[in-house]
């Protein structure tokens, strides 16, 4: 897929945490913020364990979850958005 350069305003908090995560990780940056995005999509999110006790899920992973809505939607003290059951 082909890649585009963005520039997004976020809190230094957020962007030190990016850079510590790519450091821990021996990642990039910009793989940090894509893992962190496909790790929250709706359709990744349902399955998602980095936030479970004993969880096999990569620790940066876990680490990026709860900033995800002030990232994502530009919105604070909020809970992350729930799957809805389609079944019920």
């Amino acid at each position: 897929m082909a890649k585009v350069s963005r520039t997004y305003r976020i809190e230094q908090k957020t962007a030190d945490k990016i850079t510590e995560i790519a450091e821990n990780e021996n990642m990039t940056a910009t793989e940090v913020v894509e893992d962190a995005i496909r790790a929250y999509s709706p359709e990744k999110y349902i399955g998602n364990t980095a936030n479970k006790v004993g969880s096999t899920d990569s620790p940066a992973l876990a680490a990026l979850i709860d900033p995800l809505p002030s990232l994502v939607f530009g919105f604070t003290g909020a809970s992350i958005p729930q799957p809805v059951n389609e079944s019920a």
